[in-house]
């Protein structure tokens, strides 16, 4: 009798174990992924360096002013996703140490944001056409202004210590999903923002040979943001990756 009581105990512990060491093995190919999404977080953010050289630079006469929002919203995605992965990253280290690292990622890129749009708006004061006209502006400002209420109501729900329990268990489905989806609203607004720009950009000389190597700069940086985005949404939501709550330890 006291063999089949203790039999079903054994498997669980044998099936326990398993997951434990499976999961184990999976860990191991997160700091290879995480230096390969920075990888590519460097490559576009490169490329972005080159266009807006080869495009006037960032002075701030004759509208080039501009060139920073294109800068700062590169910089901005670069942030976000680092700061998304911050609790996988750092998943044996207490969450107070990890909720000030996201929050500070998080808040350095509000601010390349919140510059960025002053600047758009800064270089459209003089023009004819409407602010908001394009669906990369619509796509652009939504984004901006749904970053702006993840960011502050995650402060109010996770970071103040009086927050009661039951509110940050409320609030995190939904913190964490807006979260996920704003990364899919920056990379959708990156896209079309960089086909606006494409289109209006000056080359120069506008040789067709310079013409031709832009074109390839712009493809390869739409293309590496795309990869980025794929990369940390994969990190993210891969179960294995995801933090395990230390002992006592509350949302």
């Amino acid at each position: 009798m006291s063999s089949s009581i203790g039999q079903p105990k054994q498997e669980s512990d044998h099936r326990l174990h398993s997951f434990s060491e499976q999961r184990g093995i999976h860990v191991k190919f997160f700091t290879p992924l995480f230096l390969l999404v920075n990888a590519v977080g460097v490559t576009f953010l490169s490329l972005m360096g080159v266009w807006v050289h080869r495009s006037g630079g960032v002075k701030t006469e004759s509208g080039m002013a501009f060139n920073w929002h294109p800068i700062l919203m590169t910089i901005f995605l670069f942030l976000y996703g680092n700061g998304v992965l911050v609790y996988r990253l750092m998943r044996h280290k207490p969450k107070k140490y990890l909720k000030a690292i996201h929050a500070t990622l998080n808040g350095l890129a509000g601010i390349c944001v919140l510059v960025a749009v002053s600047f758009m708006f800064y270089n459209r004061r003089n023009s004819t056409k409407p602010n908001l006209y394009s669906l990369h502006s619509w796509i652009g400002f939504s984004t901006f202004l749904l970053y702006k209420f993840n960011f502050i109501f995650g402060l109010i729900s996770f970071v103040v210590k009086s927050t009661p329990q039951w509110i940050r268990n409320l609030m995190m489905p939904f913190h964490t999903f807006i979260g996920q989806a704003l990364l899919a609203m920056a990379v959708t607004a990156l896209m079309t923002g960089t086909l606006l720009k494409s289109r209006f950009t000056d080359w120069g000389d506008g040789k067709e040979h310079d013409m031709t190597q832009m074109t390839y700069v712009v493809n390869f940086y739409g293309f590496m943001i795309m990869l980025f985005a794929i990369l940390v949404g994969f990190l993210v939501i891969y179960s294995p990756f995801k933090r395990r709550p230390l002992v006592n330890e509350s949302i």
